[in-house]
C-alpha cells in the first residue's frame, strides 16, 4: 500500500479509538500502534447441566474476567448466567462494546440443523435459541452457540496440550461423556451436529449380551464407576461416595483404590481404542474429572500403546476451563472477522 493511504487507515483507526500510538521502535523512525484499551471485548461462556463458566478477553487475547457458579436446576442457572452476563457487561465497560460472543451448552449443535427427540431441547426443556433469549446481548450481536466438549478441542488445539496438531480427539469423562474432534484441522460437526455422541455408541455388545440406550455412558461416566466399585466392595466396608473421595484414597498408595483407578483407566483406554480405530488422531486428550488425575491417564496411556503406539494420551491442559476457554477463542476469531472481513486469515495448525 501507499503510505498515504497507510496514514489515512491509521488515522481512522485512531478516530474510532481503536488503536493508540505507543513509542517508536529504537533507532528508527518507524510509529507503532497497538490496540486500545477500549477497542473492544469478548466473552466464552460454558453453560452447562448443573455449572456455568465465563471467560472474558481483550481483543489482543488478554484475560478481563473469569467467572463461575454452579446451580442444581438449569433454569436457574440460565437465569443466573444472564445477571453474570449483564453484571461483566457493566463492569468491562471500560474496555469498550462486547464485539462477540460463544455460547457453549451441553448437547449437539448445528444451527441449521433443529433437533429432536433426546437429541433437542434438554436444559429446562429449552432450545439453544430460546436459552439465547434469554441471555442480555447487545443488539447487533449475534453469539455464536457450539457444543461444550468441541470448544474444548479447539481451546487444546490453538493454545493448548495438542497445539498445531491437524487430528486430535478430546474425550471428556465426567458426569456424562463426550468427544470433540478435530480432523484435517478442521471442526468436525456431522450431518446433524451430533459428531462426537459417543454416549450412543452400543454397549455391552457380545453373543450373549444386547446394547440398550445410553449404557456405556452409564458405564463409563463417574456415577456408573462408582456403583461399579460400591457394588464390588467387601461386606462391612463403607461406600464411596465420590470419585475424588476414591482418587484422593488412590494417591495415598491405598490398593484397593489403586487398582480401582488403574481399572478405570483401562476402560476409558478401550474407548479410546475405538476413536483411534476409526479417527486415526495424533492425540487423544482426556478431560473432565478424569483428564487431571495421573494414576487414570497413565492407565488410558498404557491401553492404547499396546494396541497403537503412534497415538499419543495426555491430560488436559487447560482441565475445567477448556470449555469455556475454546468458546472465548472462538469468539475472539469471530470478532477478528467481524472488524476485518476477509483480510483474517487462519494461523496455520489453528482449528476453524
Amino acid at each position: 500500500m501507499a503510505k498515504s493511504t497507510v496514514s489515512t487507515g491509521l488515522q481512522e483507526l485512531q478516530r474510532h479509538s481503536s488503536i493508540v500510538a505507543t513509542a517508536g521502535a529504537r533507532g528508527r523512525g518507524a510509529s507503532v500502534y497497538q490496540l486500545a484499551r477500549q477497542a473492544g471485548w469478548v466473552l466464552g461462556a460454558d453453560i452447562g447441566n448443573s455449572q456455568a463458566l465465563f471467560i472474558a478477553r481483550s481483543l489482543d487475547g488478554r484475560q478481563l474476567a473469569l467467572r463461575q457458579f454452579t446451580n442444581g436446576a438449569s433454569a436457574q442457572l440460565i437465569i443466573a448466567a444472564a445477571d453474570a452476563i449483564a453484571a461483566l457487561r457493566q463492569e468491562l465497560s471500560a474496555f469498550g462494546p462486547l464485539l462477540a460472543v460463544t455460547v457453549a451448552l451441553p448437547k449437539p449443535v448445528r444451527p441449521d440443523v433443529p433437533l429432536s427427540g433426546r437429541d433437542g431441547p434438554s436444559q429446562a426443556g429449552l432450545s439453544p435459541d430460546a436459552i439465547l433469549a434469554r441471555l442480555p446481548l447487545p443488539d447487533g450481536v449475534h453469539p455464536l452457540v457450539e457444543n461444550n466438549v468441541n470448544c474444548a478441542v479447539v481451546a487444546e488445539v490453538n493454545h493448548g496440550i495438542g497445539r498445531g496438531l491437524q487430528d486430535v480427539a478430546f474425550l471428556q469423562i465426567g458426569e456424562r461423556i463426550g468427544c470433540g474432534i478435530i480432523a484435517g484441522g478442521a471442526l468436525i460437526h456431522g450431518a446433524r451436529g451430533c459428531a462426537g455422541e459417543i454416549a450412543d455408541l452400543p454397549f455391552p455388545w457380545s453373543e450373549r449380551e444386547k446394547p440398550g440406550e445410553l449404557l456405556l455412558e452409564q458405564h463409563l461416566a463417574q456415577r456408573g464407576f462408582l456403583d461399579s466399585f460400591n457394588a464390588q466392595r467387601p461386606p462391612g466396608a463403607a461406600a464411596v461416595r465420590s470419585l475424588e473421595a476414591l482418587l484422593e484414597r488412590a494417591a495415598r498408595g491405598e490398593p484397593v483404590a489403586q487398582q480401582a483407578a488403574q481399572h478405570y483407566g483401562e476402560q476409558i483406554g478401550f474407548l479410546a481404542l475405538g476413536l483411534v480405530a476409526i479417527l486415526d488422531p495424533a492425540m487423544i486428550i482426556l478431560g473432565g474429572s478424569v483428564g487431571s488425575n495421573r494414576l487414570i491417564v497413565a492407565a488410558a496411556r498404557r491401553t492404547v500403546a499396546a494396541i497403537s503406539p503412534y497415538t499419543t494420551v495426555a491430560a488436559s491442559q487447560f482441565g475445567h476451563l477448556a470449555t469455556a476457554e475454546g468458546a472465548a477463542q472462538l469468539a475472539l476469531e469471530a470478532a477478528q472477522r467481524k472488524l476485518l472481513g476477509k483480510a483474517v486469515r487462519p494461523r496455520q495448525g489453528d482449528a476453524v
